[in-house]
């Protein structure tokens, strides 16, 4: 059967950012099968750089927040105006949808949830067996309807020549020792603390790491991580670099794309660097690897595999041992590892 063309397609984007890079296969897969589509998203302004230089999208369609009924009214105007013919709608919240609902798309393609399937044409159930998927997965099950089934294998972020030209300045004016490997940190997680390997952990690891000359080490991170990353600095006790809370997100994919191994808790930085193909050591306590892991290849994931998890809590109610039990040992052991495979390919690029 001929598959259905489109002209103007509308997707409404999730609203974090590991979630907006997770959901760039199935944005490549849906250009791949509609060619000569104007495809749109529409986000929150705080992630619009994820989707900003991709070839894959015509138009990016910003707001500030969704909440309220005059915001909710004043996106479906917006997307009344621009015609489209074709909305998915990736987020669950029926939120999501009012404005998809307002702006007049006939047709519109979501997951079955709270209690909006009625308001839509081609609804899918948010099985268990959907739910067990890699969120790249997950997201691409919307395309179904499409007649899509096969998506990339990676994620990605297109980075400008402006943000990789800062990312370059900003590493020669800070560095101590340019003639290491760049090891990329991050420290924290907006999800909540439960995410969070121990501050003074990741300090002793740059301490110990750059004692032993194998490496530099970067701290990166969002606004709400500035004093996290400070009191890491302090107390590593050696020169780290700190560009925690002053970077966009393109700025931030370039700094990660000229690390040579990435150490992280489960958050959205973790799939920028999946997205610019830098080598992750990821550690992760009460989510789920097989759901929120680095998608592509390669990377080295750190777990207990705790007894009560994945319990995706925000704050630890116990000891707080899937994280607590995850030692310094553990994670050097294995960011050794990937710095000197890291080592084995400049090599073979410079042959």
């Amino acid at each position: 059967m001929k598959r259905k063309e489109y002209k103007r397609i509308l997707l409404r984007g999730v609203n974090w950012l590991g979630d907006a890079v997770m959901l760039t296969p199935a944005i490549r897969a849906l250009r791949e099968a509609q060619p000569g589509a104007h495809i749109a998203v529409l986000c929150k302004k705080s992630i619009a750089d994820v989707y900003r230089n991709n070839p894959c999208i015509n138009e990016i369609i910003p707001y500030d927040r969704d909440r309220g009924l005059r915001n909710i009214l004043y996106l479906g105007r917006v997307i009344r105006e621009k015609k489209f013919d074709l909305a998915i709608v990736f987020p669950r919240s029926f939120r999501s949808l009012l404005p998809v609902i307002l702006g007049h798309v006939p047709e519109r393609v979501g997951y079955a949830t709270e209690f909006r399937g009625f308001l839509l044409t081609d609804k899918l159930p948010r099985s268990e067996e959907v739910l067990a998927t890699h969120r790249v997965n997950y997201y691409a099950r919307l395309l179904r309807p499409l007649g899509i089934e096969r998506i990339p294998d990676h994620t990605e972020i297109h980075i400008d020549a402006e943000s990789g030209k800062w990312a370059d300045e900003f590493l020669a004016r800070q560095r101590r020792y340019p003639g290491r490997k760049l090891a990329g940190m991050l420290c924290g997680a907006t999800y909540g603390l439960a995410k969070q390997w121990p501050p003074e952990r990741f300090a002793e690891l740059a301490r110990r790491l750059t004692e032993a000359e194998l490496a530099e080490f970067l701290i990166v991170g969002g606004p709400g991580e500035v004093e996290l990353a400070r009191g890491v600095d302090r107390e590593a006790r050696v020169p780290l670099i700190n560009a925690a809370g002053n970077t966009t997100i393109l700025q931030l994919a370039a700094l990660i794309k000229r690390c040579n191994a990435f150490v992280s808790n489960d958050t959205g930085p973790m799939h920028v660097a999946d997205a610019v193909g830098t080598p992750i050591v990821a550690i992760f306590g009460p989510t789920d690897i097989v759901t929120t892991r680095p998608y592509g290849a390669g990377h080295r994931i750190i777990t207990v595999n705790p007894r009560c998890g994945p319990c995706l809590r925000r704050s630890c109610p116990t000891d707080h041992f899937c994280m607590e039990d995850i030692t310094v040992d553990d994670v050097e052991k294995v960011v050794r590892e990937v710095l000197a495979a890291a080592g084995k390919v400049d090599e073979a690029r410079t042959r």
